[in-house]
């Protein structure tokens, strides 16, 4: 008997695709194992793409749609737009005449002191360090999209994916897990904000909806990143998984491949 095909996609960031060496270690493959060992009466395939919250989040997130025809859509918006302050978006705020000039010169100065965010390790990095240093004190910071806008992103961009019939959406959250240097009250605002009016639209639409920090926490994981700093160590990806999979299952027992969003309210 020929098991029913159910395909995942995931919108999210780079986060789905990151490796410290094996392929087997992204995010995007642990759930789809996850998937074929507890529930192999369906046939599993997980695809993903990487969608920021930006202002071209809706659309963007149709288009991928249109590319790889889903069964389940698993939005996964991260805190990355909203939670990290730099010089340029002030200047974008305050003279968006030199915005772009100012992203060519931050980037040319983040190559030339050894091409890590904050540039590299040593001497060196202090090319990038010490002028921005002297930015902030001079400019100020911004953050690139603020809180209150992104959140917007993401209502729009469920909105958009509710309105597909064919559709099971899905909202994991991934929010103000990483260090920033906003202070620890911004830091815990700016967080508590976005997760709380996601997890009450969430709730209003009928969308099931996952924070992913509660993964962390039921399984005793610190969130701890890579030395890259950008993206989640190994144990990190795996305990988002397990809320990822147990998510997918349940919803899997509920509908019928194609019999998406019936179950949701369009109200």
């Amino acid at each position: 008997m020929t098991r029913p095909e159910r395909k995942v996609l995931f919108l999210s960031t780079s986060q789905l695709f990151f490796t410290e060496s094996s392929p087997a270690d992204t995010l995007l493959a642990m759930v789809e194992s996850g998937l074929r060992e507890q529930a192999p009466e369906n046939d599993w395939t997980c695809a993903g793409e990487v969608v920021y919250v930006l202002p071209n989040m809706a659309q963007r997130a149709l288009a991928m749609v249109e590319k790889h025809s889903p069964d389940v859509v698993v939005v996964r918006p991260t805190s990355r737009t909203f939670m990290h302050d730099d010089v340029v978006s002030r200047v974008r705020d305050r003279w968006p005449h030199f915005y772009q000039a100012s992203l060519r010169l931050a980037d040319w100065l983040r190559r030339l002191s050894g091409g890590e965010r904050f540039g590299g390790p040593g001497p060196r990095g202090l090319l990038f360090r010490v002028p921005r240093a002297i930015a902030i004190r001079v400019i100020g910071v911004a953050p690139r999209v603020p809180v209150e806008q992104a959140a917007g992103y993401v209502e729009e961009t469920l909105d958009s994916l509710l309105k597909r019939e064919e559709l099971t959406l899905l909202c994991q959250v991934v929010a103000g897990n990483t260090p920033s240097e906003l202070s620890p009250q911004e830091h815990a605002r700016r967080r508590d904000y976005f997760i709380g009016r996601l997890r009450d639209y969430c709730e209003r639409r009928r969308v099931p909806f996952s924070n992913a920090a509660d993964a962390f926490q039921a399984l005793g994981v610190a969130y701890r990143m890579d030395e890259d700093q950008y993206h989640a160590a190994r144990e990190v990806r795996a305990a988002e998984a397990v809320q990822l999979v147990a998510e997918l299952v349940h919803v899997a027992a509920e509908t019928e491949p194609q019999q998406a969003a019936r179950p949701q309210s369009r109200k």
